[in-house]
C-alpha cells in the first residue's frame, strides 16, 4: 500500500505540490487576512483582501516557480517576464475575489472569513490552469 501511494505521488507530483503549497498560500491569505480585518475595523472588507492577496500571491510565485513547475528562466528578462505573467494572471483572481467579497460581504452581510475561505476555492482553480498552462509551460 506505501509503494501505491508513492507511486501515485510521483506520477502526480506537480499537482500534489501545488495542492500543498496552493493550502499553505490559502492559509496565509486568509489569516493575514482576518488579522488585517481585525487590525482596521473600520475599512471595507477589501483593504484587508487586497494587502493578504499581495502577501500570498509573493509567496505563491516563489514556491510554484521553485517547487512546484521548476522552472528556471534564462536571464533577467525572461525572470521579469515570468513574474509579470504570474501577477498578471494573479490580478485576475485578485478581481474574482473582491467581487465576491464585494457582493457576499459587504452588500449581502455574510460573514467575511468563510466567503474568503470559500472563494478560495475558485482562485486555486484558476490560478493552476494560468500557471500550468501559460506561465510556467514547458517550452517546446
Amino acid at each position: 500500500m506505501p509503494d501505491k501511494i508513492l507511486s501515485l505521488v510521483e506520477k502526480y507530483r506537480e499537482q500534489v505540490l501545488y495542492l500543498i503549497f496552493g493550502f499553505l498560500t490559502t492559509a496565509i491569505d486568509q489569516i493575514s487576512f482576518m488579522i488585517l480585518l481585525r487590525l482596521l475595523p473600520d475599512m471595507t472588507s477589501i483593504v484587508p483582501a487586497v494587502v493578504s492577496w499581495i502577501i500570498a500571491v509573493s509567496f505563491a510565485y516563489t514556491t510554484n516557480r521553485k517547487w512546484v513547475f521548476q522552472t528556471q528562466s534564462a536571464g533577467i528578462r525572461a525572470l521579469l517576464r515570468e513574474a509579470s505573467l504570474f501577477y498578471i494572471a494573479r490580478i485576475f483572481s485578485l478581481l474574482l475575489t473582491v467581487l465576491i467579497m464585494w457582493l457576499l460581504v459587504d452588500l449581502g452581510g455574510h460573514n467575511a472569513d468563510i466567503t474568503k475561505l470559500a472563494s478560495s476555492v475558485l482562485v486555486v482553480i484558476s490560478n493552476y490552469v494560468f500557471s500550468k498552462f501559460w506561465i510556467f509551460r514547458k517550452s517546446s
